[in-house]
């Protein structure tokens, strides 16, 4: 048996990456910083932005009409401490900060975990929804699968 380790959709790949070559201005990217526009590290204080890097953003942010934004599991000040004085967008602490290209920051109200048998306040939670009132809901594949298509998923 053979794995398929393409992902459907995918096949274009190449077309698509010429077209935002040529045409970048009709492009967005979200650049995750750990892992990819930075080395995984020991620690937090371990990380290193190489010194180029933040300037070859800002050239990059010009060539697609400013379509570019950061993206991290850290806090937005953490991405301005390490890529200033540059303000990109950005989405912090994934997604709860978010900054526009205005330079605006919001924060999601963000509520603290109910202890086990706590009343839970304010609208059901989507979990909860897809339950419904007696237990297990319908199991759903994730939006963005992780990994090689299965057989199931082919």
């Amino acid at each position: 048996m053979q794995l398929n380790t393409r992902h459907p959709g995918l096949e274009d790949g190449p077309a698509r990456l010429r077209s935002a070559l040529e045409h970048p201005a009709d492009w967005a990217l979200f650049l995750d910083i750990d892992g990819t526009l930075v080395d995984i590290a020991d620690g937090p204080h371990a990380v290193r932005v190489e010194s180029g890097l933040p300037q070859q953003l800002v050239q990059l942010a010009g060539r697609l009409d400013g379509a570019l934004a950061l993206v991290t599991g850290r806090r937005v000040d953490w991405i301005d401490a390490n890529f200033g004085p540059h303000l990109f967008p950005a989405a912090g602490l994934h997604g709860v900060e978010r900054r526009r290209a205005a330079g605006d920051l919001e924060r999601a109200a963000v509520a603290p975990r109910a202890g086990r048998g706590a009343q839970r306040s304010g609208p059901p939670h989507r979990a909860d929804v897809r339950r419904g009132a007696g237990g297990q809901g319908p199991r759903r594949r994730p939006a963005f699968p992780s990994g090689p298509p299965s057989a199931s998923r082919r």
